[in-house]
């Protein structure tokens, strides 16, 4: 893509999809209970309803529009530092990513988003799952000049 922005904003949406099947996914598994999806819905409707179809839904919603934020600084990290090692730099801005937003943001917020170190840990993994999707296709899809 010649556009860097729209292959940030798009790398962001398929990264957070990637996220997002993973979560819901994790809900399959006996004890496993990530709430990031209904919290990010408690923004924006009630408590109460978060739990609901169109809560689950708006929570989806804002973490796709969460997740095309993040990417831009992912490309304004890439710019800066180069397209090498996609995986491991995404990698490790996932990670950056999960510390600052569900670390440092979610508790600005009041947001309840752990029940056990178990839920932190494979959201912290969904977290670098992301980065590195937004990695590989970030690096995979820019322009580069021909030669």
């Amino acid at each position: 893509m010649k556009d860097r922005f729209s292959l940030a904003i798009t790398a962001g949406l398929i990264g957070s999809l990637i996220m997002s099947v993973l979560i819901e996914g994790l809900h399959l598994i006996p004890g496993i209970s990530i709430r990031m999806i209904p919290e990010i819905a408690t923004l924006f409707i009630g408590r109460a309803a978060s739990t609901s179809a169109a809560g689950l839904l708006t929570g989806h919603i804002a973490h796709f529009i969460c997740g095309s934020f993040v990417s831009i600084g992912f490309l304004a990290a890439y710019e800066i530092t180069g397209y090498n090692y996609p995986l491991i730099k995404g990698a490790w801005m996932g990670a950056s990513a999960w510390f600052l937003l569900c670390g440092v943001l979610a508790q600005i917020l009041g947001l309840q988003i752990y029940d056990k170190a178990s839920d932190t840990l494979l959201l912290l993994l969904t977290h670098i799952a992301y980065g590195v999707t937004v990695g590989w296709f970030m690096s995979k899809y820019r322009h580069r000049e021909k030669i």
